[in-house]
């Protein structure tokens, strides 16, 4: 499986979409023309960009864990004794999620599969298997001209995406799910890269 321990990420060796990645990354979706299909591929990687899930998380992720009365997903995180939190789900994600819903109760698994995502070759207790996600994820990413794409870019995109809008590393670790604020610390780092200039700042306001 692809899905194999995961290192805390550097600088120097993380890998995130760009503005436009993502852009084509979500049209390469859009445009499948098989609509079931296209729909379970929206939802998945809307919802695995927005909480920043690992593979695994995805993947696990059932039925039970939506409550959309509240407009909230449970989501239970592998790296921290399968702890877990409700986030709120917003109005696109809304939108993704019921759609996929909907086309999901057509499946002739759709009453006896507990998992929310799964394919047609499923069996009845079996969701997308993590080589399944990595090789849906690596033929998007290809359609849309983006190199070495797999599951985990999405988890390091929300990161850095959060990073630029001013959010601070432990917001951004409650968002990730991260144990400790170091793991986080790196998306700061590459979303305000200018560290000399920084540097020069913070000489001035010491200066006695």
């Amino acid at each position: 499986m692809k899905t194999g321990t995961w290192t805390t990420p550097t600088a120097e060796t993380i890998k995130y979409l760009s503005d436009d990645e993502l852009r084509r990354f979500f049209d390469a979706i859009k445009k499948n023309p098989k609509d079931r299909i296209r729909k379970r591929d929206l939802c998945l990687f809307s919802i695995m960009l927005a909480y920043g899930l690992r593979e695994a998380e995805a993947i696990r992720l059932r039925l039970e864990n939506l409550n959309l009365k509240e407009n909230q997903i449970f989501v239970k995180r592998v790296k921290r004794q399968n702890a877990g939190r409700w986030y709120n789900i917003s109005d696109e994600n809304q939108k993704y999620i019921k759609a996929w819903l909907k086309e999901r109760d057509k499946s002739r698994l759709a009453q006896v599969n507990p998992f929310l995502f799964f394919t047609q070759k499923s069996r009845r207790e079996e969701g997308l298997s993590g080589d399944q996600l990595y090789f849906i994820c690596r033929r998007y990413g290809k359609a849309a001209g983006i190199e070495r794409m797999h599951p985990h870019v999405l988890r390091h995109t929300c990161g850095v995406k959060l990073a630029k809008a001013g959010f601070n590393a432990f917001a951004i670790r409650d968002r990730l799910g991260h144990s400790s604020v170091i793991s986080t610390q790196v998306y700061v780092e590459l979303a305000h890269p200018d560290s000399i200039l920084r540097d020069q700042k913070m000489d001035v306001a010491l200066i006695y």
